[in-house]
């Protein structure tokens, strides 16, 4: 499949999800389940920082719009992680299979390697998240347990949802 027609309906794929266990899986506050920071670790790898940060802040602010939440909660959280992304991908992965990929996915650079990039991105991405949702609202180690909750559970989920339903992609 094309790349001018592959990411973009990666996205609006990955969205729907996003949208639906946004609607359906409730188990707020202590997990939020985002399956958005999954996009940008299987985009293109080698797409501009910069135009990633704008598909990342699209992609969470829609998200935002369409389940009702905090306008700009999930498009900052996903910016930042947009933000890192390139620099994690170039630390974790050999240049030259990054050249010989066109996407990260356990595939391509292995699941350990995967699970290293989603952990760090799921992180960056749930620090922002939870900074931006709890300023002020609750205890630091409330924060704390949450955030390593969120990461654990979303990095499993990532990497579930890239061999279950990804892997042909």
């Amino acid at each position: 499949m094309k790349n001018s027609i592959k990411y973009p309906l990666l996205g609006i794929i990955l969205l729907i999800i996003q949208l639906l266990i946004n609607e359906f899986i409730n188990v707020y506050p202590l997990l939020y389940i985002a399956v958005s920071p999954l996009f940008l670790i299987v985009i293109d790898n080698k797409m501009d920082t910069m135009l990633l940060m704008l598909i990342a802040f699209a992609f969470g602010f829609l998200t935002d719009l369409f389940t009702g939440g905090v306008l700009g909660l999930s498009a900052g959280a996903l910016t930042a992680a947009a933000f890192f992304r390139n620099s994690i991908m170039y630390l974790s992965v050999p240049q030259t299979t990054l050249e010989s990929s066109g996407s990260l996915s356990c595939k391509n650079i292995g699941t350990e390697k995967f699970i290293i990039i989603s952990l760090v991105c799921y992180a960056i991405f749930f620090a922002v998240y939870i900074a931006l949702d709890s300023i002020g609202s609750y205890f630091c180690l409330y924060s704390i347990i949450r955030f390593l909750v969120d990461v654990i559970i979303n990095t499993g989920i990532a990497v579930l949802i890239d061999t279950a339903i990804l892997k042909n992609f």
